[in-house]
């Protein structure tokens, strides 16, 4: 054990309060990334440093890195949430904000309570450290994630029309070569909305035409599903 743990403490409150003044003017001069990033990667090395360390200094040094990374990175994703929200909407996001805080506590004392007590406490500082890591590409990554969720959306219904077209084509009493039209067709409006894509964008927010792009998709898909006749079919 470590005598005098309770110093571990004082000097990780003491790294939080130095660290929030610093955040606030290092993200009105930069950006998020460079408290968010820097901060995401402190909390986990300072676990790794923790899980570990076997003197007082090493608990030390971990509590200073675990406190100024805690405290920009809690100061930074805040004030994120209260700069995207309007005026009327701040109480909601805070206390939106601070609930999350609590939901991962609670979260953390049950699940990594029970890691401590199976593998020990060195391998469950490892793996809060993993979460950590976790978080810090879920945040690098947020939108390669999303477009390639999205482009992994678009992507199935383009296949869906291929592996289904023998069995529609027998339904709606077409020739194997019909399936032409329809390819034919789906090309002829990805060609139109392209050039056209530029020109809703001037006047469109890009939530918009994402949000009318999706439902148009939602739409065609249905109508494959439930078409009764060839005609409402190439329409769809």
């Amino acid at each position: 054990g470590v005598a005098d743990i309770g110093v571990f403490f004082t000097v990780y409150a003491l790294a939080v309060f130095v660290s929030r003044p610093l955040t606030g003017k290092m993200v009105d001069r930069y950006n998020y990334d460079v408290t968010i990033v820097p901060g995401l990667l402190s909390i986990a090395g300072a676990m790794l440093i923790i899980s570990y360390a076997h003197s007082l200094s090493e608990f030390l040094i971990a509590a200073v890195i675990y406190g100024f990374g805690f405290g920009t990175c809690q100061m930074s994703l805040q004030t994120m949430v209260l700069k995207n929200v309007r005026r009327e909407r701040l109480g909601a996001a805070n206390a939106t904000f601070f609930s999350g805080v609590d939901v991962g506590m609670g979260l953390g004392a049950l699940t990594l309570g029970s890691f401590a007590e199976i593998w020990g406490y060195s391998d469950m500082f490892i793996i809060a450290s993993s979460g950590i890591l976790l978080a810090f590409l879920v945040y690098v990554l947020y939108i390669l994630i999303i477009l390639y969720a999205a482009f992994i959306s678009l992507g199935l219904p383009d296949q869906a029309f291929g592996v289904a077209w023998p069995d529609m084509r027998r339904f709606f009493g077409q020739p194997l070569d019909a399936g032409g039209v329809i390819i034919f067709l789906l090309a002829m409006m990805s060609a139109f909305t392209s050039f056209g894509a530029g020109w809703l964008r001037k006047r469109l927010s890009i939530a918009a035409v994402l949000i009318v792009s999706t439902f148009l998709t939602v739409v065609g898909m249905l109508g494959f599903a439930l078409s009764p006749v060839w005609l409402v079919l190439l329409v769809a």
